[in-house]
Parts: C-alpha cells; structure tokens; sequence
C-alpha cells in the first residue's frame, strides 16, 4: 500500500524497537539514510537498530560516527532487541537485502522508504518518492516532520546519502531542492570539506593500482560510446586488494570523453555475473537492466546475469545494442 507522509511520521511515533534495514554492499544513501533515522529515532526516545547483510566500507561509515559493529555499542544487545517494527530504507527489491537479512526479515518489512523508480513492492506500506535526488533527501524532511532538531551527527549522515548518490552533486538527479537541503545541512554543522575529500579525493596507493589496471582492461563498443570493464572473481586475491579499494570502480569508464555508457561486470562465486551501467541522460540504464530482471535509476542501475564474464558481457552489449537503435544513436 502506497502511503503519504503522514501516515509514515505516524507510523513512526506509534511504534517501538524499530529494525532499520540497509541494503547489501552497503552504499553511502543506504548508511547515511539508515543511521540519520536511527539517530532521529533515539531523540525520541525510541529504541532502534541499523541491520545490514554487510560489513560497512570503512570510507563510508566513518561519516555517520561508526566504523565497525565492535565500535558501534547500543544500549542494548543483539540479544535483548527483538524488532517490533522493520523498516527498510533505499532498498528497491527484496532480494537487495542480502541472504541473511532476507530470510529474517523478507516477509516482515512493515515499511519501506525508497526513492528508486523501479521500486518493487515487498513492504505493506511504502513511501516511495522517485524525484528525490537519494532516499537522505526523503528521510531529511521525515526527521523534520518528526520534529527532531538536525543536529551535527544527523547532519553528516544526510549529507553522505545525498552526496554519494549524486556524485558531489554532478549527477543530473541534482534538483533545486537537493542544493537546497545540502544548505541546511551546512547550517547544521555537517563536516562537508571532510566528507568530500575521504570520499571523492582520498584514495590508497593499492587503489590507484588497482583503477589504472582496470583502465587498462577497457573494451570499447559503439565507436567508442560504450566502455566495458571485466572483474575475475579472483581478482581481489590476485592483486592483494581489499573491497575498500574498488570502491571508485563503477566511474572509471564514464570518466573517459565520448563514453555514454558505462558497464562494469563483477564475477562473483556463485556463477553469476553483476554488472553496473551508468548512462548519459539520453540512454536510460534502468531500461537495459530491466531486460535481466534489474533495476535502478535512469542514469544508474544494476542487474545480476548468469554465466561467466564473457557471456554477460554478450548479453549485455546485444541489450545496449537495442536500446541504441530504438533511441536511433546507432
């Protein structure tokens, strides 16, 4: 069920020990969104934890005060929370939960906070607001309708959503409304010249190896308007990298001149391929993705492909391929 602001703020002022779940492979909107509503929540006087699948990225989650489950201690434990609402936040799709999340919860989510245009419905009631620049934004002008002051900390964490899903503001999601947040945000005190650089300046030595290695793996297709990148699944293990330093993977092809579209493809264990397309306006990446049961945004999606690299790669190219013609660029 679709549901309005006030019935959200409702639901939140009449409920208790309130589950907030984060998607898999964690995000900056997912993290910042999760805990800016948990820390909304606890002004409250409201007992609630952030559950993810995943570990958090070290240089995402040092923005929202915590770097790992050993630092981060409640007032209460694992053992003594028992959810008596769930709520989930920047999550499109169920399956985004994660393997353990899913089973858990899957079924349980009472409801869902998202502003994905391909959001698939799994919650009973759901906020869904597909012209906010990331969830961060919606749940900023929640936190205020509940009437909780925007502190520092709450600050921080808003800003991480909004500034991660829109590249430091260069993403056409951009809207007068999202500047305008990003002002009281400001207002608010949030360490923004700190957030930018360890995210968008501040790389380790290992990632500035690891991205000129995977530069130099770039296919091209279309006269050079689509640039693919191939990830092993031991890729990791080969270079002695970590997960932390691929997190600026999916910009690398976009970042080349005359690339419209950009599709990185993860082999992953199970047999699978993940890929992630980033497309210029004209394009639409959640259209291609769409075609293997994916979504996402119109500039930003993802899906996940059976097989190994080179028959998603296939799968992929002949997708593109179509929509190209059908928006006669090809």
């Amino acid at each position: 069920m679709v549901i309005d602001l006030q019935k959200v703020i409702l639901n939140l002022k009449q409920n208790n020990n309130i589950a907030i779940l984060a998607h898999k492979n964690p995000d900056g909107d997912t993290i910042g969104s999760s805990f800016a509503l948990m820390y909304a929540l606890s002004s409250m006087g409201k007992r609630s934890r952030v559950l993810c699948n995943d570990e958090y990225p070290k240089d995402l989650i040092f923005a929202v005060g915590v770097y790992s489950e050993e630092d981060f201690e409640p007032e209460y434990s694992e053992e003594d929370f028992e959810p008596e609402y769930v709520v989930s936040v920047d999550i499109s799709d169920s399956q985004l939960l994660g393997s353990d999340i899913f089973n858990k919860y899957a079924n349980k989510v009472d409801m869902a906070i998202d502003h994905h245009r391909t959001h698939k419905s799994f919650a009973k009631e759901e906020y869904i607001q597909p012209t906010a620049a990331a969830t961060a934004e919606i749940i900023y002008e929640i936190i205020l309708s509940l009437g909780v002051k925007i502190t520092k900390e709450i600050a921080n964490c808003i800003y991480l959503g909004i500034s991660t899903d829109t590249g430091c503001f260069k993403y056409s999601n951009v809207t007068k409304h999202t500047f305008y947040v990003a002002g009281e945000l400001v207002e608010a005190g949030a360490d923004t010249a700190k957030i930018n650089k360890r995210i968008f300046d501040t790389k380790s030595r290992k990632q500035v190896e690891v991205e000129s290695i995977i530069a130099n793996s770039i296919k091209y297709y279309f006269d050079d308007k689509c640039a693919v990148v191939q990830i092993p699944v031991d890729f990791l293990e080969t270079h002695g990298a970590t997960e932390d330093d691929m997190c600026n993977v999916t910009n690398i092809p976009r970042q080349i001149d005359g690339v419209e579209i950009s599709v990185v493809i993860k082999e992953k264990e199970d047999g699978v391929c993940k890929a992630s397309v980033r497309c210029d306006e004209t394009i639409n990446a959640a259209l291609i993705c769409q075609t293997f049961g994916g979504g996402g945004h119109y500039a930003a999606a993802g899906c996940v492909i059976p097989g190994n690299l080179d028959t998603a790669e296939k799968m992929l190219i002949d997708a593109i391929e179509k929509r190209l013609k059908e928006i006669n660029v090809i």
